[in-house]
């Protein structure tokens, strides 16, 4: 892997310093989440969701795992939480599954991803418009069979309860157009093809379908009704996160698994970095390993080109309808942050990696189209924005101004990013980052991970128009020394 120490501002990273082996996390005695989870009997409304939950494991903050439904037994004798037994709830193709995985056969499991439906009663989640939440899992084999990668999906946000009732008619709000098998399309890291992915290609990988636009945060236990289109919503997206780890623990064998790859697009990288220590400190009571990475996540708290705090105001509006402060955040950046009335701070990665202790890869451009028209030329569905149109023209048609904010944006990120690697080598906590100037949003999950390099090229040096083209912008060049993002990946994981 090519390593590099983080260099000034205005440079661009490579990948920085391996500062942790991969392990498990430490204080494998502790028995639940920092989470300040409601009880569900304050929080569910009784006319909707009666009756019993059944058996599940609290991820309360108080340190204790509670079974069996209402009312629990605290923690089992051996130290971990107790796993609830409903083997019952197996299915024939699970069967079918799991005995090519032991056989070492990958058979069309490997391939084909199966869609599992949450219990509404017994893990409190669903989608914004009611329907259950759920993910779908594809079958290891072979040694990959103990290993998992837990996808959580990308989607974007829905920031109040209007745009929150239009995301509602559709799957990214709703569970019933979700086909009941799907090939997963997730290339890169979780690819089947051992010659595109030779080091995941057999694990099991699960995609956390995204139903709540919130990045797994929601928090509010009652139905919240749309005053203007008169819709019920519910706002639980770190119950479904959560009431999906319950699920393949119960389910599907990963209370025995070794190893777990956790990580996201976008939206789905968001909530990586805020979900990470709370998934890595549950699975270190089974005795698994957990790393992250967030890919294409990294959207910065800056104002856009207009001077006006976009984002972050949207941010703010999302963390009171979600009630995201609630359950959704890491518990100590929650903490520090409430002291100032920022809560909602703990929603972007540049606050809420300084508060994490878990392994993380931060895989991300430092002139991602994406993160850009969110937060720097924010513009209506349907407009267009001068700044974007310079980027997509390999900055040909860009102005004196518009390449100087470009520059700023990159440095903004790549400074924010070097603080988090300094506070992170300090506590000896093993984060990384691998970042490169491609304009591109999201590619650990794409084939083209074999081919996007880092790269230390300053962004100052960008060429006049004449000596760039469409087909080679001036800030798509990677450095000689930089290395494939596939091989870094994998040499960053198994270090």
């Amino acid at each position: 892997m090519h390593l590099r120490a983080f260099s000034p501002p205005i440079a661009l990273l490579i990948s920085l310093v391996v500062l942790a082996p991969s392990h498990t996390v430490a204080n494998a005695q502790a028995t639940s989440l920092e989470i300040e989870e409601l009880s569900p009997f304050e929080t569910i409304d009784s006319a909707v969701d009666a009756g019993s939950f059944g058996p599940h494991v609290d991820l309360s903050s108080s340190g204790t795992a509670a079974g069996g439904g209402r009312g629990g037994s605290g923690v089992a004798a051996s130290g971990r939480p107790p796993v609830p037994r409903v083997a019952q709830l197996r299915g024939a193709s699970d069967a079918v599954a799991e005995a090519q995985a032991s056989s070492g056969v990958a058979g069309d499991n490997s391939r084909v991803a199966r869609l599992y439906l949450l219990s509404k009663n017994t893990y409190r989640a669903r989608c914004l418009d009611g329907s259950p939440a759920g993910y779908y899992l594809r079958r290891g084999f072979g040694s990959g069979a103990s290993n998992w990668i837990l996808i959580l999906e990308a989607g974007g946000w829905c920031f109040n309860a209007k745009s929150c009732a239009n995301r509602a008619k559709g799957p990214l709000g709703s569970s019933k157009q979700w086909p009941p098998t799907s090939n997963v399309q997730y290339g890169g890291v979780g690819s089947t093809d051992s010659a595109v992915n030779p080091a995941f290609h057999n694990w099991n990988l699960v995609l956390v379908k995204y139903c709540d636009g919130s990045s797994f945060t929601g928090g509010y236990g009652k139905l919240r009704a749309n005053a203007e289109t008169g819709r019920a919503l519910y706002f639980r997206g770190h119950w479904n996160l959560q009431g999906t780890l319950q699920d393949l623990l119960t389910r599907h064998g990963l209370n025995v698994g070794k190893q777990m790859l956790v990580g996201g697009c976008s939206a789905g990288g968001v909530a990586t970095s805020i979900k990470c220590d709370q998934i890595s400190r549950w699975m270190a009571n089974y005795n698994v390993t957990t790393k992250c990475f967030m890919d294409g996540g990294y959207f910065p708290d800056v104002v856009d080109e207009d001077g006006k705090w976009t984002m972050r105001q949207k941010v703010q509006q999302m963390a009171g309808v979600h009630d995201m402060g609630r359950t959704g955040f890491n518990a100590e950046c929650k903490r520090a942050m409430k002291k100032t009335n920022e809560t909602w701070k703990c929603f972007f990665p540049e606050y809420n990696l300084q508060f994490a202790r878990s392994p993380m890869l931060i895989v991300n451009s430092l002139s991602d189209y994406k993160a850009i028209s969110l937060t720097l030329a924010p513009r209506p569905k349907g407009t267009s924005d001068p700044l974007l149109r310079c980027l997509r023209s390999s900055y040909q048609s860009c102005t004196p101004a518009q390449v100087k904010l470009l520059q700023s944006f990159s440095t903004k990120i790549s400074t924010s990013i070097g603080k988090l690697v300094k506070m992170r080598s300090v506590e000896n906590e093993g984060i990384q980052a691998f970042t490169f100037s491609q304009s591109a949003h999201c590619v650990v999950g794409e084939e083209m991970w074999q081919k996007v390099q880092s790269t230390a090229k300053a962004f100052s040096s960008v060429p006049p128009p004449s000596s760039s083209s469409p087909s080679s912008p001036p800030l798509a060049t990677s450095g000689a020394n930089g290395a494939p993002l596939a091989t870094s990946f994998v040499s960053w994981y198994r270090s």
